[in-house]
Formats: structure tokens, C-alpha cells, sequence
């Protein structure tokens, strides 16, 4: 069960006209097209249905630009949720404003809800869903990627060239070690010592939309697992 929940800015552009601009504003064809896409790329897995879409307007920038982990994350996320009632932890809440830093998205663990349930959820950046005006990100596998995160994938590039039997890095056996993340479609073996080459079109790297297309079998059976173990309640 998936709720969007959308935080709009209503910036001032002449304070003494009354003059404003709304930033953050996200279509429900755009919220549609993002939600088939995900669909897709969970196949069989996980199947994801949209119980709401809620758009929220503020006049505070602040709020609009939060940061991962802050408080103010945790103003936003406490604030919505009491409103919805839908803080369960097999719910997908997701946000979307603007986060600084060029920051695109972030999510919880799913072994983080015991302690946090308030912060639960996928924060993204409002441009990077389906149809946005990223040029790189706007086809909305950013998505794909922070739900994945949601349902316990660590980044491939988790615990670089020092992936081993003792350091799991992403705790994926099929997935070979990365040294760091990758930003282009090209093939590269940035670990030569050990097995395999970089999943540069893996879900869980950071190329661009046009490159991204898969998980890896031990991955989907990862995310069934945590899905069982902390989200099936």
C-alpha cells in the first residue's frame, strides 16, 4: 500500500504584489506513470498500490528543503502522518520537496522501524519522479532505487574492493564487489582482484535512468527476506 504525499512551496516573488510561485508541484498522471514504472520493475516480488496521493502547500522554505535525518525531515514526516494515520511498516509512504546538496532521495532500513517508525518511508526529490525535468533522472528509476533501500538493499558499492566472505559489503552474494559508485553507462571492473565485473545497470548503483534496468537474483531474494522478517505486519 503506497501513499504519495506531495509538500509544495509556495515561494514569494513580490511579497508587496502578493505575488508568489508554487515549486514542488508533482501531476497525478506524472504520480501514475511513476507508480507503473515501479510496478515493472518489482515484478513479481512486490506489487505496489496506490491508496492516496495528497498534495501539501507551505509557505516555509525551510520545510520544503529539508535534510536527511533532521529535524525538520521529522517535523514534515510526524505532521503528514498524523494526519493520514498510515504509519504502519509494511505502508510506503513517500515524500516529495526539494532536499539541498543535490541530494535526490534517501530512505529507512527496514530494521530501522522498531526505533524510528516516525521516520519511515522514502524522502525524493520532487523532479526526479516520472516526467520530471532532470535530465538525467526524470524517467524515475531514483524511485526504484530508494525502495529498494526501503526493502533492505544496501548500494552494490557497499564495502568497496573489501568485500569478502568477512565484509558482505551489500550482504548479496551475486552481486561482485565495487569500489565506488558509478555515474556512467560504461563497463568497468573497478575491483580487478575479485570476481566480476561492476553492475553498472543494477538498480542499486548511481548511473542514470537511460542505463539502470535490474536486480540481481540474491537481491530479490534479499528483499523478500527483510520484507518478511520486518515489514509483513
Amino acid at each position: 500500500m503506497v501513499f504519495f504525499h506531495i509538500l509544495q512551496y509556495k515561494q514569494p516573488v513580490n511579497r508587496t504584489q502578493g505575488v508568489f510561485r508554487l515549486l514542488g508541484y508533482v501531476s497525478q498522471n506524472r504520480i501514475d506513470r511513476q507508480m507503473r514504472l515501479l510496478n515493472a520493475a518489482y515484478g513479481q516480488q512486490f506489487s505496489f498500490s496506490l491508496r492516496s496521493v495528497q498534495w501539501y502547500t507551505t509557505s516555509r522554505g525551510y520545510l520544503f528543503t529539508a535534510g536527511q535525518s533532521s529535524a525538520t525531515e521529522r517535523q514534515v514526516k510526524t505532521s503528514i502522518c498524523a494526519r493520514a494515520g498510515n504509519g504502519a511498516a509494511s505502508v510506503l509512504n513517500l515524500y516529495t520537496w526539494q532536499p539541498g546538496q543535490d541530494v535526490l532521495g534517501w530512505a529507512t532500513m527496514p530494521d530501522w522501524f522498531v526505533d524510528t517508525p516516525d521516520r519511515d518511508g522514502v524522502v525524493i526529490l520532487h523532479s526526479v519522479i516520472t516526467g520530471g525535468g532532470d535530465p538525467a533522472y526524470a524517467q524515475g528509476d531514483t524511485l526504484v532505487h530508494e525502495v529498494g533501500h526501503w526493502l533492505g538493499l544496501y548500494h552494490v558499492f557497499q564495502g568497496g574492493c573489501s568485500k569478502n566472505a568477512a565484509n558482505g559489503g551489500d550482504f548479496v552474494a551475486d552481486t561482485p564487489a565495487v569500489a565506488s559508485p558509478n555515474f556512467k553507462c560504461v563497463r568497468v571492473d573497478s575491483c580487478p582482484n575479485l570476481p566480476g565485473t561492476d553492475l553498472v545497470k543494477n538498480y542499486m548503483d548511481y548511473t542514470d535512468d537511460r542505463c539502470v534496468n535490474s536486480f540481481t537474483p540474491g537481491q530479490k531474494r534479499r528483499m523478500v527476506q527483510q520484507w518478511r522478517a520486518y515489514r509483513a505486519r
